[in-house]
């Protein structure tokens, strides 16, 4: 019994040591005034080493595509869409991602 629960006791903590959550992507946020009131909000994503997003703009059937959602605020109006700007990659598959 003793042997059984030491390699319960292992398994569990071996499954805890792979099951960390990665955080592969820091975002900035930076604003920038254009009138009294409207501001152009521009987010940047810095990755990891070896990792990647979508576009936005992926094709149904591929990777699942980045989505920016922001927060409702009634003293707030989101005008227009989000653009893309960086270095576009597209490998064999014709996907969009964004390095």
């Amino acid at each position: 019994m003793k042997q059984f629960l030491l390699i319960i006791a292992m398994a569990m903590t071996a499954t805890l040591c792979f099951s960390q959550v990665k955080q592969p992507v820091q975002w900035n946020f930076n604003a920038k005034k254009i009138n009294a009131a409207t501001y152009e909000i521009h987010l940047t994503a810095s990755l990891d080493p070896g990792w990647h997003i979508y576009s936005q703009t992926t094709p149904d059937g591929g990777p699942v595509p980045t989505k920016i959602k922001f927060t409702a605020n009634p003293l707030l109006v989101v005008q227009g869409a989000a653009s893309e700007t960086g270095k576009l990659e597209k490998n064999m598959n014709q996907y969009l991602v964004w390095m």
